[in-house]
């Protein structure tokens, strides 16, 4: 679950980068989409994995931060 968090926060930063370097670069109106449209289906997937780690599975938190304090 927790490699889940990482690309969903590497798909809202990589969709703001796209969309950063078309707005400078003026790349084109389709990167711009793309960037958007990346940044906002990581924005939704940040949330999903948030509501299930606390709402739908909360042991998968406990879990996680348990296997956090094993691998020191």
């Amino acid at each position: 679950m927790r490699h889940l968090g990482f690309v969903s926060w590497a798909m809202v930063i990589g969709g703001v980068l796209l969309l950063t370097a078309t707005i400078l670069f003026d790349i084109g109106v389709t990167w711009a989409l793309v960037g958007l449209l990346l940044a906002w289906a990581g924005v939704v997937k940040v949330v999903t994995v948030a509501l299930w780690r606390g709402i739908a599975n909360p042991h998968a938190a406990a879990r996680d931060e348990s296997e956090n304090g094993q691998r020191r």
